[in-house]
């Protein structure tokens, strides 16, 4: 598929009579080099996330998405004190230094298997342990270990009587994105129920939280354009004696370790005075790099610097009325502009995520052994030029990626794909998570 380039306009705009320009003409890809090849060894992916396809919010993936071209900043993000943060992974260059660093690890790797969501996430444990290999290996190797332990039972499904009603209780929800067109998580901690603060790790509002990290990396983010979300968390009406901070901390450490690099901002609403004296702690397990991305929020309106006003319920300081039902995820459509004041466009395309493979919008580390076209391409479901004629877009190449036909070989949990290379991370098509029902 063509994407748009966005050159002249606004990043999130688009007009259906517009015909998209493949590759863009305001990104740079290198040519492609010689001898080459970055390989591990796969093995089948962990299913993770179950639902209907009648529970996937039609606006989960807007067109604006596949047009989007991410600003330098947005790629890698530079902090105050001279750090960075590759903040897009996917589907995109890398820099010399990093692939340098992503060939150690695959080499110090040929003794390990994982499953595609754990390798294509190579270069974020790179990031994320400051490009010390052999704590990169140890980290991905925890993150497969702990997706074993914990989806060894099945997914999570949404077919699940126990999760909807918990869903229900609108602790936890995506609600839209970011002026990035970052998804939004929005964490209610006062609406988190007191059995569950009684519970032992935690474990409602942890599953809780994994449905919607999975929704987002399965739906809402497109590989080389929108790759973090966003977390709101609102503190109205909490104090010291309903503050589930065992319960946080467990979450967090959760998240920071196998979900590397992917939260671009932590938005903290509504603390109460008692709640100010904590930011000190709440910082003080934070890494550098986190510590940066935590925004204390003063005043809701400020949020409007980041998000369209229609993005953010009322007492967010948006104008979209309160959410009171959570499931489907209640997602906007665009525009998604700061500047926006006209709410949401009700005639946006709909439903836009079906015109993907199970695993298609995963994406693929760059391989400068590759051609442009191979290194970029995403994975279409046969119906794509049907789901997308509505939208004025051309004929989409609907030959799918390496990383979807090499690990369609693969056609048992216990059977493996050896020497995959780094850019064929898709996952195994038949029994790829997230798994639909219809």
């Amino acid at each position: 598929m063509g994407i748009v380039c966005c050159v002249g306009k606004a990043q999130d705009e688009y007009d259906a009579a517009r015909q998209p320009t493949f590759p863009p003409t305001c990104i740079q890809f290198p040519a492609p080099r010689e001898g080459c090849r970055l390989d591990f060894k796969l093995m089948a992916e962990i299913e993770t996330i179950e639902l209907d396809r009648d529970k996937i919010a039609p606006y989960s993936l807007p067109l604006e998405a596949l047009s989007f071209v991410p600003e330098t900043r947005m790629v890698v993000a530079k902090f105050p004190n001279d750090d960075k943060e590759r903040q897009i992974h996917c589907n995109t260059p890398l820099s010399d230094e990093e692939l340098i660093k992503l060939k150690a690890l695959t080499e110090s790797a040929q003794d390990q298997y994982f499953s595609p969501s754990v390798a294509v996430a190579a270069t974020r444990h790179l990031a994320h342990c400051r490009g010390d290999v052999p704590k990169a290996l140890e980290s991905m190797k925890a993150t497969q270990s702990w997706k074993q332990e914990y989806f060894w039972k099945g997914p999570i499904s949404a077919r699940s009587l126990s999760l909807y009603d918990d869903l229900a209780h609108g602790a936890v929800y995506i609600s839209g994105r970011d002026r990035a067109l970052r998804p939004t998580i929005v964490f209610r901690v006062v609406r988190i129920p007191v059995s569950w603060q009684k519970e032992n790790g935690a474990d409602s509002l942890l599953k809780v939280l994994l449905f919607c990290m999975e929704y987002i990396l399965a739906y809402m983010c497109v590989p080389g354009r929108v790759e973090s979300n966003c977390l709101i968390f609102d503190f109205r009406g909490t104090g010291l004696h309903n503050l589930p901070l065992t319960a946080l901390k467990r979450i967090y450490n959760i998240f920071n370790k196998h979900f590397p690099c992917r939260a671009s901002a932590y938005y903290v609403c509504n603390l109460s005075t008692v709640n100010k004296m904590l930011t000190g702690l709440v910082r003080s397990v934070l890494t550098p790099r986190q510590r940066h991305k935590l925004v204390i929020v003063k005043d809701t309106s400020e949020l409007l610097s980041h998000f369209a006003p229609h993005q953010l319920e009322e007492d967010l300081g948006g104008t979209r009325s309160i959410v009171e039902s959570f499931f489907p995820f209640p997602i906007q459509a665009g525009p998604f502009a700061v500047e926006s004041t006209e709410g949401p466009d009700l005639n946006a395309p709909r439903n836009l995520h079906e015109a993907f493979l199970p695993g298609g919008l995963q994406g693929q580390l760059w391989d400068p052994g590759k051609s442009l076209d191979e290194n970029v391409k995403l994975g279409y479901a046969p119906s794509a030029n049907d789901v997308f004629a509505s939208c004025g877009i051309a004929d989409v190449h609907l030959e799918p990626p390496a990383y979807i036909t090499e690990a369609q070989s693969v056609a048992q949990p216990d059977r493996l794909v050896h020497g995959m290379p780094a850019s064929c991370f898709g996952g195994c098509v038949p029994i790829l998570s997230p798994r639909f029902k219809t």
